[in-house]
Order: structure tokens, then C-alpha cells, then sequence
């Protein structure tokens, strides 16, 4: 059994002026405490939850936990069993012993009387791993990873607390929170931690998120209570950490998944209830609702996968078949392991033309539907996902079918270390499709994550808006929306500007600067390339896109990774063409960096093509103790033309060595495509 401490007696004084509690704040439909109890109770198991408030807060809290109560008894998906009897109200001033620590306030004040409680009702014994939360706190992904790992590290003998940390995207933001400092040298141990520190620096990027661990030694407590009487009487949690570090014992930390808010201030609220509306009310249900959708706002964050029984493959061509009845998923869920269907098409889509038949043939008969039943013969479960993306060549000759590879650069972001997937490798501007286009993800991405900022002619600090050759994803208006919806901070154009950009077409024509995008013609070569496809998607049997792709298939995540190649001229480079000669001030363009989810510590980096590329297919040829000789005794490195910070994404490292350099499956199978099929020249 878990016992789940939820604190809850804040008054909300920033909010509602003490006239409302504000756990009890809504997120647009429930309220902040109940999406946070649907987050504990979703953990399974005899998980029980008691809700610490104040009695001036009952007239709030008893009709709310009658209601959540009703509602939970009548959802049978949570565990099966009767949930609503595992959460439980106490009333600070009712149902806990005062006279402990006589009356002293504070976090470690009131937790240590619900244990307390707890202990002598035969719930908790000493040692046993106890979770506390703060009531008005809202958690993206779920808390039941922390909780096991936490468990698990509360049975080390020395270890007292796990503290849940959330990576900041910039650590001055770090004034307002409680910051955890890591031991040296140690995985996941806390040094210290640290309550709004008035400078922060680099290092206090780790925030402490409002959820611990702690483990229940009464003795421990009351010594540390005692010793402070004397000097204080709100006696706060974290005090109480940092006294036990500098005894010796253990602190940890485990880094959250997906977004955290503290909805104590009024912007947090808002950002808050934001959040949560995307992702929960619901505005696309179905593939039909994905239709005609522009990408205008950030609200309809979803996936759309197939069965494997919806593909027609033939030699060449890919044909996705959609109902308007198929419901889309709202985070992307693959198997554990991909089934033999999966792994026979990712086959398929590598082998070169006038070789697949038996392949297609074999995939064909896996995928059939029974005649007595709706459902496939094999792999029932399992789904297709897609991506888009698009690898963009920089070069000053955006509209020619070649690139000159004396003067054409390409620009990657490296992934952060707290990536899902490949961390520190090279990647390029890709995410789900979540609109019915292919081609409108691929370059939607690209607007939404490669931005960049130059100065022109007259000195001006401009944002370059890529526009494709086709109908642009993203308007000039949603785009610089976006900038401000996810908090972009650019480096010489203040806030103000950006805000008045959104509403007016002046102010945006004097914020952005147009550049093309030029797509380079796959069809022309697909003949000659076997992971150039024509996708065709139809929807209800009738055909509402089709176009070529580089393709290639992630059997980890089961995503059909779709890519388009092109060329642009955002180099902005004075007087030199190159990168590598160019003095600092001399350079006009900066990476600004990139605006999705989990990638704001992503560094930008630019590549000359002459050397990336060769290298890239060096680097593939080497077997591991090879590539061990090459890092270690060269002959050479690769070069980095520029680098760039995590979060401003701006250029501040030039003419780099560096021994190597990691690229993502799809990025280098792309680098390799582009070689070998005679679009770079050499003058």
C-alpha cells in the first residue's frame, strides 16, 4: 500500500485574495486537485489518498469530494475496484493533533501530523515510503514512474527523500522556484536545495516540482523539530532535507515527463488552464475532423496511425487508407515490440524496385482481413504511425535542381540528453502528423522549430519567416503567435514587438523577412532510389493527397518517418562565404533555436556539406573498434562551421573541431540519399 499525502490548504491570496482555495481552482472543467487525484489513483493498487486542507476551506471541499466521489463510482476503468473509497479529507484543525510540534505551521508541520495520524491507525510504520504533493500543482504525464522509482530508492537504508525535478528552458526563470543542485559526480543525488535564488546560474536549471518522496522516521523528524524550536515555527519540508543531507543521508531526484505547472500565481493559471484545454477538450475526435485543419493554433495535438490491413502496397507506391470514423489517438502509444507485418514493410520500403514483389506479396497475406471477422489475421494491435520532416540544405542557390557542395551548408540541431529517443545526435525539424497532409507536417515542423533571426541591410533584428513553394502551414500571423505562445525569447526584438506582430500586418512585415523554401523534385529521381515512395492518402475511398517522400520506418517507435528535401538561402553571411573565416560580428545569421515540447536545450549547429557528408559515410563504413581508433587517434575530426547556445539558439562558437558526430538513422540514410543520387556538383 502507498499513502499519498496531497497538501491543500493554500489560500490563494495571488489569486482570489483568500477567498477561495486554490487547489480547487479550475482547469476549465475540473479542478486543479481532481486532475491531479485522477493522476495518483491511475497508479492502480491500494493506493490511498488523504487531501490535508483547513476548515475555513470546508463549505468548498465537502461538496467537491461528495461529487468526485459520485463520479468516480462510476468509472470502472480506473482499477476495477470502488476508487472512491481510497480518497479521504482531513481537516487540519478537526482531524489532526495540533498540540505535535504545539501548533507549529508549515509543510513538514502538517505532513508530519497526517503520518502521524496514519501511524497510529495502523496505515503506516516507520520507514515506510510516504508520497506528498502540493494540491494546486498540474502534472502533464503521470507521477506512477516517479512513485516506483521513488519507492524503490526510499529501501536504500540511508536514503530519506526523492524529490520530482523538472529541466527549466531558461534557469533565470529559476528566481521563483526552488532549485535542486546536483552531487558531483553522482546519478541522480541531491547536493542541495536551494529556495529562489535571487542569481541564478547555469546550474539551476533543475526546479524542484512540488512531489517527494519521503520516507517515514518519526525519530528523525522530532529530533530536527526540536532542535529548531527555538528559532522558527513554520517548520518547512525542505529545511528539513537539507538538515538531513548535511548528516549524511541520501537525497535523490528523477527528472519529470512532460509538463508541470505551479498554478499558485495568475500567469502559471493561465499557462495552466491553456495546457490542459489543448489536450483535453477535445476538438478533433476522428480523421474526418483532421480535414481542411490549418495548423493555426497549438490545441489539437494528436496522432493518426493505421492498421496494417489500410495499406496497399505495390512497387513504388504506398496507399493509406482512412475512414472518417477512425479515432485518433492523443499520444502515441506502440508496442513493446514491433510484430513481423511491421517488420516485413520496414524491409519493403529499403529493398529497391523490381526486387520487392515477394515481399509485398508476403505483407499482403500477414495484413488480409479474416472473412468472418473485421479483423486482420495478424498483428491485431498494432499500428502505423507517421511523421513528417523536412532536411533543408543551405545554399545560395535555393532554386536550382543541384547544390554546389563548395558553398552549401546544413544546418542540424543536436538533440538534448533529456530526449526520449537518440539523445545528443544531430536531427532535423520532424513531428507526428496530427493534420490529414503529409506534406503540411513536413513543412509545418520546419516553420515551427527552424527559426532563425538576421539583421538586414539597415541593421534591423528580424525573424526569417520559410515559406514552401506550396501553401504555407502556418500563416505569418499563427506563425509569430507561436513564437509567443511557446516563449521564444529573440535576442533583439523585445516582447512588446512580438505581441503587437500578432494583431497587426504592419508590425509583421517589419518583424519578418520572407525567404523561400524550394523543394527539391523527388519524383525526377525516384526511379533510382529505393526509399523514394509516392504516398498516396485517401479518406472514405476517395483520394485527397498524394506526393514522394524519402521514406524509412522506425521499428522502435513503429513510425513511417516521412521526409521532404530542400534548399534555402538563410546563410546572411557578409563578405565571406564561409562560416569558418567569418569573424563573429561579421555574421548575420543566428540559429534562434527550437520551439517543440522536449527539445529547448537543443544546440544548433551548421556543417559544411563536404565535409559532413564524407564523414557521415566514413564514420558508417568503421566497425566499433574502428570507430574506438578513428576518436582516439584521428586521422582528423570533423569541423563544426558554427555553434550555437541551448535556448537562444544564437552563434557564438565558429571553426570547431569536434571527434565526432552522431546523426539520427533517418539523417544520415538522407545525407547518403542525397550523394548518391547526383544532386550536389562540384564547380
Amino acid at each position: 500500500m502507498l499513502n499519498v499525502i496531497i497538501l491543500a490548504g493554500g489560500n490563494g491570496t495571488r489569486l482570489l485574495g483568500d477567498e477561495y482555495p486554490k487547489a480547487l481552482i479550475r482547469l476549465a472543467l475540473p479542478p486543479v486537485l481532481e486532475v491531479l487525484v485522477d493522476n495518483v489513483l491511475a497508479f492502480g493498487g491500494d493506493t490511498q489518498i488523504y487531501v490535508v486542507t483547513r476548515s475555513k476551506w470546508r463549505q468548498f471541499f465537502d461538496p467537491w469530494v461528495a461529487g468526485y466521489r459520485g463520479r468516480l463510482s462510476q468509472r470502472s476503468a480506473l482499477d476495477g475496484g470502488d476508487a472512491s473509497s481510497r480518497v479521504h479529507i482531513l481537516y487540519e484543525e478537526i482531524d489532526l493533533d495540533a498540540t505535535i510540534f504545539d501548533g507549529a505551521t508549515g509543510t513538514l508541520a502538517a505532513v508530519y501530523r497526517c503520518m502521524r495520524r496514519l501511524d497510529t491507525e495502523g496505515n503506516l510504520r516507520g520507514g515506510d515510503p510516504v508520497l506528498i504533493l502540493y494540491g494546486d500543482n498540474y502534472f502533464e504525464g503521470s507521477l506512477g514512474k516517479f512513485a516506483e522509482q521513488a519507492v524503490a530508492s526510499l529501501r536504500e537504508p540511508t536514503c530519506v527523500l526523492v524529490n520530482a525535478a523538472y529541466r527549466l528552458s531558461d534557469y533565470r526563470l529559476a528566481k521563483q522556484l526552488g532549485v535542486i543542485r546536483q552531487q558531483p559526480g553522482s546519478d541522480f543525488r541531491i547536493a542541495a536545495i536551494l529556495e529562489k535564488p535571487e542569481r541564478p546560474t547555469p546550474a539551476d536549471s533543475l526546479a524542484s516540482a512540488g512531489c517527494y518522496a519521503l520516507k517515514y522516521d518519526q525519530k528523525a523528524i522530532e529530533d530536527f523539530v526540536r532542535s529548531r524550536s527555538n528559532e522558527q515555527r513554520n517548520i518547512d519540508l525542505g529545511y528539513y532535507i537539507q538538515d538531513e543531507i548535511k548528516k549524511g543521508r541520501i537525497a535523490k531526484y528523477f527528472p519529470l515527463v512532460g509538463a508541470w505547472f505551479d498554478t499558485g500565481t495568475p500567469r502559471n493559471l493561465i499557462q495552466a488552464v491553456k495546457h490542459y484545454v489543448e489536450r483535453h477538450v477535445d476538438r478533433v475526435l476522428t480523421v474526418r475532423d483532421l480535414v481542411d485543419v490549418r495548423r493555426e493554433s497549438l490545441a489539437d495535438k494528436c496522432f493518426v496511425a493505421v492498421r496494417h490491413s489500410k495499406l496497399e502496397v505495390s512497387d513504388g507506391e504506398l496507399k493509406i487508407n482512412f475512414l472518417s470514423s477512425d479515432a485518433v489517438d492523443r499520444k502515441k502509444e506502440p508496442a513493446d515490440v514491433a510484430g513481423p507485418a511491421l517488420a516485413l514493410l520496414a524491409k519493403i520500403v529499403s529493398t529497391p524496385r523490381g526486387k520487392r514483389q515477394p515481399e509485398i506479396e508476403h505483407f499482403q497475406r500477414l495484413t488480409q482481413r479474416n472473412p468472418d471477422s473485421s479483423t486482420p489475421l495478424h498483428a491485431a494491435d498494432e499500428k502505423l504511425y507517421f511523421s513528417g520532416g523536412v532536411l533543408l540544405f543551405d545554399t545560395r542557390e535555393p532554386a536550382a535542381a543541384s547544390f554546389n557542395t563548395n558553398q552549401t551548408r546544413i544546418p542540424l540541431q543536436r538533440r538534448d540528453f533529456g530526449a526520449r529517443r537518440d539523445p545528443d545526435r544531430l536531427t532535423m525539424p520532424a513531428g507526428g502528423l496530427d493534420t490529414l497532409s503529409l506534406a503540411d507536417c513536413c513543412y509545418a515542423e520546419l516553420q515551427e522549430e527552424f527559426i532563425c533571426y538576421v539583421e538586414d541591410e539597415a541593421h534591423r533584428r528580424r525573424i526569417l519567416y520559410l515559406a514552401p513553394q506550396r501553401t504555407a502551414p502556418l500563416s505569418q500571423e499563427a506563425f509569430v503567435r507561436h513564437i509567443v505562445e511557446k516563449g521564444l525569447m529573440v535576442p533583439g526584438i523585445d516582447p512588446h514587438s512580438l505581441r503587437l506582430a500578432q494583431v497587426s500586418e504592419h508590425a509583421r512585415d517589419a518583424l519578418l523577412l520572407t525567404e523561400h523554401v524550394f523543394e527539391v523534385d523527388l519524383a525526377r529521381i525516384a526511379h533510382a532510389h529505393p526509399q523514394v515512395w509516392k504516398l498516396i492518402l485517401c479518406l472514405d475511398g476517395e483520394e485527397i493527397e498524394s506526393g514522394y517522400f524519402f521514406v524509412s520506418l522506425d521499428l522502435a517507435t513503429q513510425t513511417l518517418e516521412c521526409r521532404k528535401v530542400a534548399a534555402a538561402n538563410i546563410a546572411y553571411v557578409r563578405g565571406n562565404d564561409t562560416y569558418a573565416v567569418e569573424p563573429a560580428d561579421r555574421l548575420f545569421g543566428r540559429l534562434a533555436g527550437i520551439a517543440d515540447g522536449e527539445g529547448l536545450g537543443r544546440l544548433p549547429l551548421i556543417f559544411d556539406a563536404n565535409s559532413l557528408i564524407p564523414y557521415q559515410r566514413q564514420v558508417d563504413e568503421l566497425s566499433r573498434d574502428g570507430f574506438a581508433r578513428r576518436l582516439l587517434t584521428g586521422p582528423d575530426v570533423l569541423r563544426v562551421l558554427c555553434a550555437g547556445e541551448a535556448g537562444t539558439g544564437r552563434l557564438n562558437c565558429f571553426n570547431v573541431a569536434v571527434p565526432v558526430a552522431a546523426t539520427t538513422k533517418t539523417v544520415a540514410e538522407i545525407l547518403q540519399f542525397v550523394n548518391d543520387s547526383g544532386l550536389f556538383y562540384t564547380v
